[in-house]
C-alpha cells in the first residue's frame, strides 16, 4: 500500500521551501508518522484506518485549502527523505524501532474512532 505517492517529486518540489521555524502542525505529524511507517514496511490495514481517521479529525476541526494540505503532505515527505537519507542503513533500524513503531501504535490506538 502507497500511501505518499511522490516523495521523491515533493523533495524536489519543497527544496527551495523555507523552514517555518516554528511549531510542526500536528496534521504534518500525522503524515510524517505514516511516511516514516511506510518507509519502515510497518503499514497494514489497521494503522491505515488509524491514519485516516487521525486525518480526517484533524480536517473536521481545522479545514484546510487544497495547497495547505498538498503543502502539509509535501513537507512531511520531504522531513521523512530528509531522515531517511541521514541516517544510514542502522540508524534506520533504529529510527524505525523507535519513530515508525511509536506511530504505529498511535495509529491503531486511532483505527477504532471514527471523526
Amino acid at each position: 500500500m502507497r500511501v505518499l505517492p511522490g516523495l521523491a517529486l515533493a523533495a524536489m518540489l519543497l527544496a527551495c521551501r523555507p523552514a517555518s521555524g516554528g511549531a510542526v502542525d500536528p496534521l504534518e505529524m500525522a503524515f510524517y508518522g505514516m511516511g516514516v511507517a511506510e518507509s519502515c514496511g510497518l503499514i497494514d490495514d489497521e494503522v491505515a484506518r488509524g491514519f485516516h481517521n487521525e486525518v480526517a479529525w484533524h480536517l473536521a476541526r481545522n479545514p484546510l485549502g487544497e495547497d495547505a494540505f498538498a503543502r502539509l503532505r509535501f513537507a512531511a515527505a520531504l522531513a521523512v527523505d530528509r531522515e531517511w537519507y541521514n541516517r544510514g542503513l542502522g540508524g534506520n533500524r533504529t529510527w524505525c524501532r523507535v519513530e515508525g513503531e511509536r506511530a504505529v501504535r498511535r495509529f491503531r490506538a486511532q483505527a477504532g474512532h471514527p471523526p
